[in-house]
């Protein structure tokens, strides 16, 4: 009379582990993009938050009655009264013309995965004044994405 069998036998062990293997070969990549993905969309966010920012500061300001440029974060979160995410990003604005600013930002620290570092992750982040047209004195206020040097992450919205 024979035993009931306990266990596993070692073919069934390692055709599970060969699954799983495989399964973790699969998504592992998948997983550092969407990392890499979310990171890069820390920025991005945090600038479409300040939209209704920039409209008051305009409202305030023109743009051609103030200095032609914000040197760092401190500066532009001080005009206008935000928070921008500094861990790992730098911030720089240049006033091009009197209805255009350039945010310029570029990824930067230990927090960041190499994806985002090497070359880094820069883009221009576009707030542009514009007339509506008709007749009418009043402005739009439009905001894109340009000079993205990694479209995988930050895609060009002109």
């Amino acid at each position: 009379m024979q035993l009931p069998r306990k266990g596993f036998s070692l073919i069934e062990l390692m055709v599970v582990i060969a699954i799983i293997a495989i399964l973790s070969a699969l998504a592992l990549p998948i997983y550092k993009r969407f990392i890499c993905h979310a990171q890069a969309q820390e920025a991005i966010n945090a600038l479409k938050e300040t939209r209704s920012s920039w409209a008051g500061y305009r409202s305030a300001y023109e743009f051609n009655k103030f200095s032609n440029s914000f040197s760092d974060a401190e500066e532009i979160e001080g005009s206008l009264g935000i928070e921008l995410p500094s861990r790992n990003w730098t911030y720089g604005a240049t006033n091009i013309t009197a209805d255009v600013v350039t945010l310029h930002v570029q990824a930067q620290g230990t927090h960041l995965k190499s994806c985002l570092l090497t070359p880094p992750l820069e883009f221009d982040y576009v707030i542009t004044y514009h007339p509506l047209g008709g007749g009418s004195t009043d402005r739009a206020i439009t905001f894109s994405i340009q000079n993205s040097t990694m479209s995988g992450y930050v895609r060009n919205t002109n």
